[in-house]
């Protein structure tokens, strides 16, 4: 299990990524739907991602099951009502 600083070096890396426009959403038809489902947009979507801190760590990281070379780090957190769970991948 990462320490709380390995949490929070990956959240910072993470948020340079999305600042640089190093990483995004894969365009599948499953993420656009829980978007729509949850009534946000791309871009809210981001800065929620962008609000997470060490406290809403999950689990990871995991290997990824779609691409070998990414991991898997799972957060949780509460976005206007029901919990909320999203998965981000880093480079291996």
């Amino acid at each position: 299990m990462p320490t709380r600083e390995d949490v929070q070096d990956f959240l910072d890396s993470f948020r340079l990524a999305i600042e640089y426009r190093r990483c995004g959403f894969v365009p599948r038809q499953r993420t656009e739907q829980d978007l729509a489902d949850l009534g946000i947009t791309r871009k809210d979507a981001l800065e929620i991602i962008c609000s997470l801190t060490p406290e809403h760590y999950s689990a990871g990281p995991s290997p990824n099951d779609v691409n070998a070379a990414l991991d898997v780090w799972i957060f949780g957190c509460d976005y206007e009502g029901p919990p909320l769970t999203k998965s981000t991948s880093s480079s291996a």
